[in-house]
């Protein structure tokens, strides 16, 4: 409940907010993440982040995990997914992915065009956006 709760919000809130600076760590040579805003969910521990993001050909996220629920738009390219234990899923264009909290995943652009896409995390406040798996 809580979950469908911080996504209605997420969403709802996505053009009200301002924009501040990030505190994720820089992302992988190739890729181009751009904070767009942020907004505390009210009466929570969890924060609302959109992000516009670009994969250049080849470029890739090393697996890693968020503490709170990441949801991507491609809108322009095809993203490959992968999560341990399933197998790679190839995001098109108008499609969404969404990772669960604590999911250990990546992202790469195995194509030749750039990818690009918009994200939203809403994550638990004063902890780490992005955590390196082990």
């Amino acid at each position: 409940m809580l979950k469908k709760l911080l996504l209605s919000l997420a969403f709802a809130v996505a053009t009200m907010a301002p924009a501040v600076a990030a505190d994720a760590p820089a992302p992988p040579q190739g890729i181009r993440r751009v904070e767009l805003q942020r907004w505390d969910i009210p009466n929570t521990n969890y924060v609302a982040i959109n992000f516009k993001i670009e994969f250049d050909p080849g470029a890739g996220l090393p697996f890693h995990t968020h503490p709170g629920l990441e949801m991507t738009y491609i809108t322009e390219g095809e993203l490959t997914t992968s999560s341990q234990g399933a197998p790679d899923k190839i995001v098109k264009a108008g499609e969404f992915v969404k990772i669960e909290p604590g999911t250990v995943h990546l992202g790469a652009n195995k194509s030749k065009a750039v990818v690009k896409g918009l994200q939203t995390y809403v994550v638990e406040k004063d902890k780490p956006l992005v955590i390196p798996a082990k």
